[in-house]
């Protein structure tokens, strides 16, 4: 499966739909990322979990 799943853009919003493995579960987590262009440069950057519950609990990997 791709990471990106999904992408939409309106303007000058952009969004992304992405499933990541988790590395110790193998589980997908879910999250979209949100951004907003101005003069070709990211400006902001907005990040939300679908499945949060998921990450929480589990030991950290770095």
């Amino acid at each position: 499966m791709e990471p990106i799943q999904a992408v939409a853009v309106r303007a000058s919003q952009t969004g992304a739909c992405i499933g990541i493995p988790d590395v110790t579960t193998g589980e997908l987590t879910h999250f979209i990322e949100q951004f907003t262009i101005k003069d070709g440069k990211v400006i902001e950057l907005g990040l939300f979990y679908n499945n949060a519950g998921a990450l929480v609990d589990k030991p950290k990997v770095v």
